[in-house]
C-alpha cells in the first residue's frame, strides 16, 4: 500500500501530519513523532500547539484522518488484535460491545483475570461506587427503560450450561450474614423496590402459570426450602398482605365461576 500523508489541521494540529500506515510526523521538518507503547500495547504521541501538549492514540488519528465515520460510531476496532498495528486497513469504526466482543478479545480478559482476588478495601470502593449509581433516579429510569422489551440487551440470552454450572460452583456454600440480609430487605422496601406499584398482567401471569405446570421440586430442593424455613416468623404485616391477597384471588374465582 502507497503512503498517504493528511494534515491533522482539523484537530488543531497543523503542524503536524498521519499517513494512513500508522505514522505520525512533523510537516514542516518531516521528522516522525516517536510513539510511545501504552497500557495493552496502544501506541500514542505527543503533539504541540501554542506550547501546550496533548496525547493522541495513532490508531484514533489514523482512523479520524482516512476513515469515513457516518453513523458517528465510538471506537475503533484492530481487525487483527494487534492494538500497534495502526495501518488503516487494518482499522475500523464500531460500537462499544462490537469492540468489546470482538475475535478473541472475552477469552483474553477472561484468562487476564483468572485467579485474580479483590482487596478488602477494592471491594468496599466498588460497592460504595455501585451505591452512588443505582440511588441516582434519573440512571435507574434509564435502565429501566433499556431493559423493556425489544430495547433490552439481555432480551432472548441465556446462559449456557456450562456457565450456569460455575455460577452454581462459585456460590456454594456462600450464605449472606444477618447483616447483608438486614441491608438488602431494607434497600428492596416501599419506593426502592423496583416492583413498587407495578403488577403482572393477565398475559404475563398465564404465562407463568404455563410455565410452572408439571414443574415438581426434586426432594433435595424441598429439604432445602425446608430448612431455610426453619426458625422462620412472618410479620404481622406480612400476614395481613398475604391474607388480603388471598381474599381478593378467591373472590376473583367466585366471580369468575
Amino acid at each position: 500500500m502507497m503512503e498517504e500523508w493528511k494534515s491533522l489541521d482539523f484537530l488543531g494540529y497543523p503542524n503536524y501530519e498521519v499517513s494512513n500506515q500508522g505514522k505520525v510526523r512533523n510537516a514542516r521538518t518531516g521528522i516522525e513523532r516517536k510513539p510511545q507503547k501504552r497500557e495493552y500495547g496502544y501506541l500514542q504521541v505527543n503533539l504541540y500547539n501554542d506550547k501546550k501538549q496533548k496525547m493522541f492514540k495513532i490508531h484514533r488519528l489514523v482512523a479520524m484522518a482516512f476513515l469515513p465515520n457516518p453513523d458517528n460510531l465510538p471506537c475503533i476496532n484492530h481487525r487483527d488484535e494487534t492494538p500497534s498495528n495502526n495501518c488503516v486497513d487494518n482499522l475500523e469504526w464500531c460500537t462499544y460491545q462490537y469492540n468489546n466482543t470482538y475475535g478473541t478479545h472475552m477469552q483474553k480478559v477472561s484468562d487476564a483475570l483468572k485467579g485474580r482476588k479483590l482487596s478488602e478495601e477494592h471491594k468496599r470502593k466498588m460497592s460504595e461506587r455501585m451505591k452512588d449509581t443505582w440511588s441516582n433516579t434519573e440512571f435507574r429510569n434509564v435502565m429501566s427503560e433499556k431493559l423493556k422489551g425489544k430495547t433490552s440487551w439481555i432480551k432472548g440470552k441465556h446462559h449456557s450450561e456450562e456457565t450456569k454450572h460455575r455460577i452454581s460452583e462459585a456460590n456454594k456454600g456462600k450464605t449472606l450474614s444477618e447483616e447483608a440480609k438486614r441491608k438488602l430487605s431494607e434497600s428492596k422496601k416501599g419506593k426502592n423496590n423496583p416492583m413498587f406499584g407495578k403488577c403482572f398482567t393477565e398475559e404475563h401471569r398465564r404465562k407463568m402459570s404455563e410455565a410452572q405446570k408439571g414443574r415438581v421440586f426434586s426432594e433435595e430442593t424441598r429439604r432445602k426450602i425446608s430448612e431455610a424455613q426453619k426458625g422462620k416468623k412472618l410479620s404481622e404485616e406480612t400476614r395481613r398482605k398475604l391474607s388480603e391477597s388471598h381474599k381478593a384471588y378467591w373472590e376473583k374465582k367466585k366471580t369468575a365461576i
